[in-house]
């Protein structure tokens, strides 16, 4: 579409390529595998503003609590510039492990049953904290996979489909959240029965295990 609004000067490369790059068919299921990871972590990020009002019912949650389930992602990119050196140094593999590490033990650690809900709380920020640090991963190593596996002419669309997998999953939290976990219907929390209390934590129980057996 956009060729046919500029001359081919335009289109010409700044640095000739010494030699055409070699491909592989396989790069589409690379860039699929990739996109996917990108997509959970938006997911599991995005987890609990959508259902704040049941996640206040269930376990007791305040605003601050709701605030920083949030902000974990944010903050959990700080360090992102560590994740750029190990992706430089040690490769796309190894970087991608270790977010998928990272991963599968945030999503674990919110997943541990236990009944004391002030325990509950802890691991359930401590896991949004591990989720925040695969962030830079999945959201900066789209331009690296796309110039390591395609060619020049398809680095674009690859970067673009890399990059936004990952603000849709974010996005699908808005429907899918909703739609598994019921909300309180503007009850008081002190006025719930504890039947109501346990059908949303087991709602919200299942959106945690959800999480953490795609990832």
């Amino acid at each position: 579409m956009g060729l046919d609004w500029s001359r081919p000067e335009e289109r010409r490369p700044l640095l000739a390529a010494s030699r055409a790059p070699r491909v592989f068919g396989r790069r589409w299921l690379v860039l699929l595998l990739f996109s996917l990871l990108g997509f959970m972590q938006g997911l599991v990020w995005n987890n609990w503003g959508p259902i704040q009002n049941s996640a206040r019912s269930a376990y007791g949650f305040s605003d601050l609590d709701i605030t920083l389930l949030v902000l974990w992602g944010p903050i959990g990119f700080l360090p992102c510039f560590l994740f750029m050196w190990l992706m430089d140094t040690r490769g796309l593999r190894v970087t991608v492990l270790l977010t998928l590490l990272l991963m599968v033990l945030g999503a674990g650690l919110r997943c541990v049953p236990v009944s004391d809900l002030g325990l509950r709380r802890i691991l359930i920020h401590g896991g949004q904290l591990l989720n925040g640090f695969a962030g830079p991963t999945a959201m900066n190593g789209g331009p690296f996979l796309s110039s390591t596996w395609f060619s020049p002419d398809e680095r674009a669309t690859a970067t673009a489909v890399a990059a936004m997998l990952n603000y849709f999953g974010a996005a699908c939290a808005f429907l899918i959240g909703p739609l598994i976990v019921p909300a309180p219907n503007n009850t008081s929390s002190s006025l719930l029965t504890q039947e109501h209390v346990e059908s949303i934590q087991d709602r919200i129980e299942a959106v945690m295990y959800t999480g953490k057996y795609m990832s």
